[in-house]
């Protein structure tokens, strides 16, 4: 769980903290002191980057603190040098996570300061599952997710992710998307999304289904899910060529960036490296998600 300690990672980090109680999990809070707060060796410059780690290590002690008192869960704190996206990545392959949980501006905000900004890096250069949360999201669980699906490969790989956060109450919306001009290519996973609709419908989970022809998939997933209400959006990563692999990232941005509910952005063993001690944000150590209880 990434903090620059601003208002915007607040409810991120609420939802994370939960994540953790209701999952026995561990919550690893990072913040990153930029390469750019840290000046020179000169003895003013020293001093004043003295105080800047001083005050990041209290602000960080004092999330620490609220997070253990209020949610009674264990929480490891790190705090590197460098630049941001660079670590977060970095700490998210070495400790192997399976969920990094970021917060971001309001909808109103983020669509002029996303590219070019910490979370559009991550998202280009993540290997784990990202979660991203507005800030100004209220909701404390997901309940109402929106499940799109698009002719690309691994696409009951990424249900199967999401199953941890289903429950008797969810209610998911999977939408069948495609390219107007392309609807052939619904074909291609027609079997897949029936297979998907059986699942849910096998472990009691009330689902809706619909296809969609549109010339934006990103634009329509983001407007499927005011239509429908969802809490929660959930997108996959899945190209094979360097090609398919820059649609794909503009195809994840573009959702996070104009999405005003939480985001959960899933990267397919296709592309990422095989997690075989896999963790929640977070860091559930020796438990796969396959052992991850549900949320309520």
């Amino acid at each position: 769980m990434p903090t620059n300690f601003s208002e915007t990672g607040n409810t991120a980090i609420k939802i994370a903290a939960n994540l953790c109680k209701q999952n026995n999990a561990v919550l690893h809070l990072l913040h990153v002191v930029e390469n750019s707060a840290v000046v020179s060796d000169t003895e003013p410059a020293a001093a004043i980057t003295s105080e800047i780690d001083h005050q990041a290590r209290e602000l960080l002690y004092n999330i620490y603190e609220t997070i253990m008192r209020d949610f009674k869960i264990a929480v490891q704190i790190y705090m590197p040098t460098g630049i941001a996206a660079y670590e977060i990545c970095k700490l998210a392959e070495e400790m192997n996570f399976g969920l990094v949980v970021m917060g971001t501006k309001n909808a109103s905000e983020k669509n002029n300061l996303f590219f070019g900004s910490t979370i559009q890096n991550v998202v280009q250069n993540l290997q784990k599952p990202l979660l991203t949360i507005p800030a100004d999201f209220e909701a404390e669980g997901f309940h109402k997710i929106l499940f799109p699906v698009r002719p690309v490969a691994e696409v009951t790989e990424k249900f199967n992710f999401i199953r941890p956060f289903l429950t008797k109450k969810s209610n998911v919306h999977v939408a069948a998307l495609c390219v107007e001009g392309d609807e052939e290519s619904l074909l291609t996973y027609k079997y897949d999304f029936h297979e998907i609709i059986h699942s849910l419908k096998h472990l009691g989970i009330f689902c809706t289904k619909d296809f969609y022809t549109c010339e934006n998939i990103a634009q329509k997933v983001v407007g499927i899910s005011k239509l429908v209400a969802a809490d929660l959006i959930v997108i996959n990563d899945a190209a094979r060529n360097k090609l398919a692999e820059w649609l794909t990232e503009k195809y994840t941005q573009q959702v996070i960036q104009y999405s005003l509910v939480p985001v959960l952005s899933y990267r397919s063993s296709n592309n990422a490296k095989e997690q075989k001690n896999k963790q929640i944000l977070i860091g559930r150590d020796e438990n796969h998600f396959s052992g991850f209880h549900s949320i309520d």
